[in-house]
C-alpha cells in the first residue's frame, strides 16, 4: 500500500450491485489494499437507508440491475447527499458511448468496465478520495476564513461603537436635552430609513450614525450656540459652519460607521429645492441619509425647547413638515413620514411599547 492510500484507509466506500460475486471481488481488492471500511448491498431499493447509516465517501456503482439501474439509484443518492459532490464510480458491463456520455453527464467522475483492471480501480478510487480530501481541506479553510472575518467584524462594529459612545458624551456635556433629541431622532431616523426600503444594516447604521449629526457645534462658540434670539449675518455663517466641522471630525480613519456619520453631518441642512447648506445641493444630489435626517432634526427640533424659541405643539410641526414638501424636504420622505405619523405621535405622547435604538 503507498503513501496516498494510507492517507485515505479510515474512508467509507459503498458498494451497489446485485452480483455478490462482482461485490465480493471489489470488496477483496479494496480491502487487500488497506481500505478498513467497506460496506455492499446487493439490492439498490436497500441504498437510501444505507447510505444515510453509513455515510460513505466514495460509491462503486452498477448500472444494470433489478428494479433500481445505476442512474436511478444516483438519482436519489444525489436528493439524499448533503455534499456539492457526490463522488461515485459506475463499474458496469455495459459500455457504450451513450451510457458513458450519460453517466459524466450526471456528475458521475469515472466509469469502468467489467471485469476492471485492479490498478485502474485503485488508481480512481484513490485519485476520487484525494480530490474529496481537497475539497473539504478548502471548505474547512473557507469556513475558518469566514469564521475570522465575522470575528474581525464584531471587533470593528465594536470599536465603531465605542468611538461612538465616546462621542456622543462630548455632545451630552455641552447640552443636557441633547440625549433625549438624539435618542428621538435616531429611533425616527431608522422607521423611515426601512420605510424607504433600506436594508436592515445600513438602517440600524444611518440610525446610529444620525446621534452624531451635529456633533460639529463642538466648534461653534457657546456665545453663539445658546444665544436668545435671532443671530446676526456674522454668527449665522459661524453656525453654519458646524456641518462641515462635523464632517472633518468624523471623516477620520476607515470606520465606514463614522464615515456615513459625516455624511449625514455634512448634509442634514441641505434642502430638497437647494436652498440649504453647506454646499447647495439638490434632489437626490443630496445624499438618502441625510435627506431622511433633515426631517427627523427639523421635527424633533420643533417639538423642543431651545434658547432661542419654545417648543411647538405636534400638529404645528407636523404642518410644518408637510408644507416643507417639495421645498425643504424630499417628497418621497415626507410621505413615508406621514403615513407612520401615528407611529411617531404615540412615541411623543409616551404611548409607544416600540423600544427606541439604543447604540
Amino acid at each position: 500500500m503507498d503513501t496516498l492510500s494510507r492517507q485515505y484507509i479510515n474512508a467509507k466506500i459503498l458498494l451497489v450491485d446485485d452480483d455478490i460475486t462482482n461485490n465480493l471481488l471489489l470488496e477483496n481488492a479494496l480491502c487487500n489494499h488497506g481500505f478498513r471500511h467497506v460496506k455492499s448491498i446487493t439490492d439498490p431499493r436497500l441504498v437510501s437507508d444505507i447510505f444515510l447509516e453509513f455515510n460513505p465517501e466514495l460509491i462503486l456503482l452498477d448500472l444494470e440491475m433489478p428494479h433500481l439501474n445505476g442512474f436511478q439509484v444516483f438519482n436519489i443518492l444525489q436528493r439524499l447527499t448533503k455534499k456539492d459532490l457526490l463522488p461515485v464510480i459506475m463499474i458496469t458491463v455495459k459500455n457504450d458511448i451513450d451510457s458513458k456520455n450519460r453517466a459524466l453527464g450526471l456528475g458521475i467522475q469515472y466509469f469502468i468496465e467489467k471485469p476492471f483492471d485492479k490498478i485502474e480501480l485503485l488508481t480512481k478510487v484513490q485519485n476520487i478520495l484525494h480530490i474529496n480530501w481537497l475539497l473539504n481541506q478548502s471548505a474547512q479553510k473557507n469556513k475558518e476564513l469566514e469564521l475570522k472575518i465575522e470575528s474581525e467584524r464584531k471587533q470593528v462594529v465594536e470599536m465603531e461603537n465605542k468611538a461612538v459612545e465616546r462621542m456622543l458624551l462630548t455632545i451630552k456635556f455641552r447640552d443636557q436635552e441633547t440625549g433625549e433629541h438624539l435618542n428621538r431622532i435616531s429611533h425616527l431616523v431608522y422607521i423611515l430609513s426601512k420605510d424607504m426600503g433600506l436594508d436592515e444594516e445600513l438602517s440600524t447604521n444611518i440610525a446610529k450614525a444620525s446621534k452624531l449629526h451635529d456633533i460639529g457645534k463642538v466648534g461653534i462658540p457657546d456665545s453663539i450656540l445658546y444665544k436668545e434670539g435671532k443671530l446676526n449675518e456674522e454668527e449665522w455663517r459661524i453656525m453654519k459652519g458646524h456641518t462641515v466641522i462635523g464632517e472633518r471630525i468624523l471623516s477620520v480613519g476607515e470606520s465606514e460607521l463614522l464615515k456615513l456619520a459625516g455624511l449625514i453631518a455634512r448634509s442634514h441642512h441641505e434642502n430638497w429645492d437647494g436652498t440649504g447648506y453647506p454646499s447647495g445641493l439638490v434632489g437626490e444630489q443630496i445624499p438618502i441619509s441625510g435627506r431622511i435626517m433633515a426631517v427627523t432634526d427639523v421635527f424633533d427640533a420643533l417639538l423642543s425647547d431651545r434658547p432661542y424659541k419654545k417648543a411647538w405643539d405636534i400638529e404645528s410641526a407636523i404642518e410644518f413638515v408637510r408644507d416643507e414638501c417639495g421645498k425643504k424636504f424630499d417628497p418621497a420622505i415626507v410621505k413615508k413620514f406621514l403615513k407612520n405619523i401615528d407611529k411617531i405621535v404615540s412615541m411623543y405622547n409616551g404611548s409607544t411599547q416600540t423600544k427606541m435604538l439604543i447604540i
